[in-house]
């Protein structure tokens, strides 16, 4: 709630089909029509980042973010360039727990063991630096409202690195 507080009332989200982007789908109060993105059915991950640099090319005028988890952001990372390219303001908030955090969860669950769901990431600050993006990283997820209320008017792609060892109900 602390970041849905943080954003003008009529910012585009786009979720992916992770975690956050599933809680924000849950519980983000949504203002206006077409204000939040998600990829309903089928596990599309990958959606966020794109969907954020099309909702900043068909409405340049209001402020975007993308919420996606590390696996997530993999799948379509190199669409970072499009943006950077295009001169977009948006601002990627990635959650990084090191792992397909739903699968991770789900295989414990019901199977008590895992399989192939967790993740050796990049380090996403030379990652997105490499791009030509800001980054900020914070690991303590109160905070993010408040790192995402002074990016979110910041020139440029700004990344959000948030680590995700919070979520310990794994």
């Amino acid at each position: 709630m602390k970041l849905r507080e943080s954003l003008p009332r009529e910012t585009i989200i786009a979720g992916d089909n992770a975690l956050i982007g599933i809680w924000a789908a849950r519980y983000f109060p949504i203002y206006h029509p077409r204000t939040y993105l998600f990829p309903m059915g089928y596990g599309t991950l990958g959606f966020a980042v794109p969907a954020a640099i099309g909702a900043r090319i068909a409405k340049p005028d209001r402020p975007v973010v993308a919420l996606v988890g590390d696996g997530g952001f993999l799948f379509s990372a190199q669409e970072l360039a499009a943006a950077v390219q295009n001169h977009l303001d948006l601002t990627v908030i990635i959650v990084n727990d090191n792992r397909y955090g739903s699968v991770h969860y789900n295989q414990r669950k019901k199977f008590d063991r895992v399989i192939a769901s967790e993740l050796e990431n990049p380090d996403f600050e030379l990652f997105a630096r490499s791009f030509g993006c800001n980054y900020s990283f914070i690991d303590e997820p109160l905070a993010l409202g408040e790192l995402v209320e002074r990016k979110i008017h910041q020139k440029g792609v700004n990344i959000i690195e948030v680590d995700g060892s919070f979520m310990n109900w794994y």
